[in-house]
């Protein structure tokens, strides 16, 4: 289903580069509305958006395990009422992502990386030609575009845009992701480390949306501490040492079976009944690597 899902988004993309688009799937629970990108940078952001399957990937999660009545609406292109920012409306259940945020974040990203390359920083010194720093601006705000979606989509569960349920969003979304895919642990490290970089910098380019939706520090460890207990293999080489790494997989595996009984019984009302993410998770005797 993600490989038919992958090719109508793409197709749905395709035709949105040069006039708006509306698909909705009987295999996705929301209904993709991709606006005509009206200059040359947003049709470069649509093809790199087209490029990553955030878009089909999330779709294909819904199908697979949401039903909601209304169905969700996601709308992707111009800003919305002059607001660069994204977000969520209960009223309409629509998740609305404009171009405008994208460019926003490849320019927090491409801070970041000039940063990292000044004297002093962590870059400094190393090989210019070996470094495509634009590259890597545009991979690492495509994973916060993940990470700011997958965060919206939880708020639409919640049916509730409120910043003051953000931490229930977070901890939802890196359930959503960290369970709906495999290989999902070591992606959500990956976007959550994107987006807390660049969300605790108050003189980025996207500051009004992410002092509201900000990563602090203490909270992505703890989305960290998720993704080492769903996938210690995976996860743990990219965490700082400790002196007694066992025992931080054994409190991190229970956090994580924590958060996922929690999340099965919080939203059990939009839950497919045979939903994969339904399923309770096979217990491990071992936390231990395995090699």
């Amino acid at each position: 289903m993600q490989a038919v899902v992958r090719l109508a988004v793409a197709r749905a993309i395709a035709a949105a580069l040069g006039a708006s688009l509306v698909w909705a799937g009987p295999i996705a629970a929301a209904q993709l509305r991709w606006m005509a990108a009206e200059s040359d940078v947003d049709r470069a952001l649509a093809a790199y958006l087209t490029d990553s399957n955030i878009i089909s990937d999330l779709l294909a999660l819904t199908g697979r395990n949401i039903s909601l009545d209304p169905e969700l609406q996601l709308s992707i292109g111009p800003d919305v009422d002059g607001s660069r920012r994204p977000g969520y409306t209960g009223e309409e259940r629509r998740i609305w992502l404009p171009y405008a945020y994208f460019e926003d974040v490849v320019r927090a990203q491409a801070a970041l990386g000039e940063a990292d390359a000044s004297p002093g920083g962590p870059g400094d010194g190393a090989d210019g030609a070996a470094i495509d720093q634009e590259g890597r601006a545009v991979r690492d705000a495509l994973d916060m575009l993940e990470y700011t979606l997958y965060h919206l989509l939880a708020h639409a569960l919640l049916d509730n845009a409120s910043a003051s349920l953000d931490r229930d969003a977070e901890a939802i979304s890196a359930w959503l992701m960290i369970k709906g895919w495999p290989g999902g642990a070591l992606q959500w490290v990956e976007a959550a480390r994107a987006f807390g970089r660049a969300s605790q910098r108050l003189d980025s380019p996207a500051r009004d949306y992410w002092h509201v939706h900000a990563l602090y520090a203490r909270d992505e460890r703890r989305h960290l501490c998720w993704a080492l207990g769903a996938d210690p293999v995976a996860v743990e080489p990219l965490m700082d040492a400790v002196l007694n790494a066992a025992a931080r997989r054994q409190r991190c595996q229970a956090s994580w079976y924590q958060l996922d009984a929690r999340m099965r019984e919080r939203l059990q009302d939009v839950l497919l009944v045979d939903a994969p993410l339904n399923a309770p998770l096979a217990l491990r005797s071992d936390p231990g690597i395995q090699r």
